[in-house]
């Protein structure tokens, strides 16, 4: 799946070896807080897992000839975001309070044990067959666009050329949205466990917000040089989270991308 503007497409090979594709705008509701620092990026955070979990219904319409309920992708998108939440918040919490209670032990086991279980987890979930298919597509993903942002040819010799490694890629935002909720996180113990727990869901979407903030200025000069210690194990990580990809695979993704830049030309109707 990639969006380009206000438009998304996704490309998926059916059991005969035809390549499907399918182009959308995004739903109007993500953009309305475009304007709105801090939250346009919860808003952004929200309308990509929503994408995601469409693009994920449709792919399995096109692979299996059967689509998932609208219950299935809600069940789906709420499991992602429990996962998400366990992994990022309350997890490294719980392991941190059993150290200590408060103040620089606290913030930096915490800090620790969030590093650790993410990394720990994308690195797990990595050896699984189903996720490593998807790690060489997102390599893929990375390398057809790439092509596209460099004029490059949209064909398989060109984009091979490419790296399987972006720098404006999902792993970098949750690598940044880690390295803020250290800050924040720091910030805001309570000595209570339920506070300490709440505290976390609850600036966990404010932490997101300012991570994409950060993002969206990430490649200006004069920010760049002071975020090299965060983007330098950004990328690194994404050796993790992508694959080099198969011939067929990179095919698929340009069938996404030049469908995407096509949605994103084509006029918008009221």
């Amino acid at each position: 799946m990639v969006r380009a503007g206000d438009a998304w497409a996704a490309a998926a090979r059916r059991p005969d070896g035809t390549i499907a594709v399918h182009r959308d705008r995004v739903d109007g509701w993500a953009g309305r807080f475009r304007r709105v620092p801090v939250v346009r990026g919860t808003v952004a955070l929200a309308s990509t897992v929503a994408l995601g979990m469409r693009a994920l219904s449709w792919s399995r319409l096109v692979a299996e000839g059967e689509a998932q309920s609208r219950r299935s992708v809600v069940v789906a998108t709420l499991m992602s975001v429990a996962v998400f939440v366990t992994v990022f918040a309350l997890a490294p919490a719980a392991a941190a309070r059993l150290i200590a209670d408060h103040g620089a032990a606290f913030a930096v086991t915490e800090a620790l044990a969030r590093l650790v279980l993410f990394v720990g987890y994308v690195a797990a979930i990595g050896r699984l067959p189903g996720i490593r298919r998807t790690f060489e597509y997102h390599g893929a993903e990375h390398q057809a666009i790439a092509a596209a942002e460099a004029g490059d040819a949209l064909d398989v010799d060109h984009v091979r050329r490419y790296s399987p490694r972006h720098a404006r890629c999902g792993t970098d935002f949750l690598v940044l949205v880690a390295v803020v909720a250290i800050v924040a996180f720091a910030l805001v113990s309570p000595p209570a466990w339920w506070a300490l727990a709440a505290s976390r869901v609850v600036l966990l979407p404010v932490v997101a917000g300012i991570a994409y903030e950060v993002l969206r200025v990430s490649d200006r000069p004069s920010v760049a040089r002071w975020l090299t210690p965060v983007m330098v194990p950004a990328m690194a990580v994404q050796r993790l989270t992508t694959r080099r990809p198969s011939d067929a695979q990179i095919k698929v993704a340009i069938a996404a991308v030049e469908a995407a830049l096509a949605a994103a030309d084509a006029p918008t109707t009221a």
